[in-house]
């Protein structure tokens, strides 16, 4: 490689990428190492659960922070018992589908033909929902599966 030329500047952009997206990668681990002081003041049984990806009631949001990560969305609650905040966390489960349509239709040789398509696609759906009141978790709500 010659420097200034071409391949050498791709490569430095696709050693950038890269590394900026695994630095983008959020593990249970990697969150806990940035609240390690509040990690290690938490009970054991606290602790063991935020390690499993788990929460439970009273916990603040840093904790569900460490446990499940950024929530895909924050929506804000107001309501005649105050007000709340509730976080939202996506999946996605595969959907198989079948569609039948007349696909090559031949009119000059005078035949049609029905061809089915198959296929998977990505169907995101509300896995959990988790909502703090006063910084800490009231309500719980998982998808049952």
């Amino acid at each position: 490689m010659f420097p200034g030329s071409n391949l050498a500047q791709h490569g430095w952009c696709a050693i950038l990428f890269c590394s900026l997206f695994l630095l983008g990668c959020s593990t249970t681990q990697s969150r806990i190492a940035q609240h390690q002081v509040d990690f290690d003041q938490l009970p054991v049984a606290q602790r063991e659960m935020i390690v499993k990806g788990q929460v439970d009631m009273g916990f603040s949001p840093a904790m569900v922070y460490m446990a499940m990560g950024a929530p895909n969305r924050k929506i804000q609650q107001k309501n005649l018992k105050g007000e709340s905040v509730v976080w939202v966390y996506l999946q996605s489960k595969t959907e198989f589908y079948t569609i039948d349509y007349a696909g090559a239709l031949h009119c000059r040789r005078g035949f049609s033909s029905i061809t089915p398509v198959t296929g998977t696609r990505q169907v995101p759906y509300e896995a959990v929902r988790v909502q703090f009141k006063d910084n800490a978790v009231v309500s719980l709500e998982t998808q049952a599966r």
